[in-house]
């Protein structure tokens, strides 16, 4: 295979990867807010960062990192926010790290939601 086939491969493979990584973030953000029934720009006025991690867990079982980047948020801040949550007990994560739909990464995901608990902490399955 000639080199310009297979950069162009590759190309088209990046190109197709951050497609679904956009549509994995557009389904986060679509279902919290649908859930919520608000728009972004109304949620993002009438909350803090901290209270959209929160409500945003509620609706959707996803890694640190998707929620952060759908809806705008410090990772850092939430990282603090996530154990804080932790300690108060309503927040729980998946015992062993999965596989991120959205980095490709090995992490935990996480839940405010109580009727998810037991199935995050003892079976998760994606």
């Amino acid at each position: 295979m000639s080199y310009k086939k297979t950069h162009s491969l590759k190309k088209l493979s990046n190109q197709r990867q951050a497609q679904v990584k956009q549509i994995y973030i557009y389904f986060i953000k679509k279902s919290v807010l649908q859930k919520l029934g608000t728009t972004y720009s109304e949620l993002k006025k009438t909350h803090s960062q901290e209270r959209i991690f929160f409500l945003a867990l509620q609706h959707v079982t996803a890694t640190k990192k998707a929620i952060c980047t759908a809806f705008d948020l410090t990772i850092e801040a939430q990282c603090r926010e996530k154990r804080r949550l932790e300690k108060r007990d309503i927040l729980v994560q998946t015992y062993k790290r999965h596989i991120c739909k959205f980095t490709g990464d090995p992490a935990h995901y996480l839940t405010t939601d109580p009727s998810k608990f037991n199935n995050v902490l003892h079976n998760f399955k994606l």
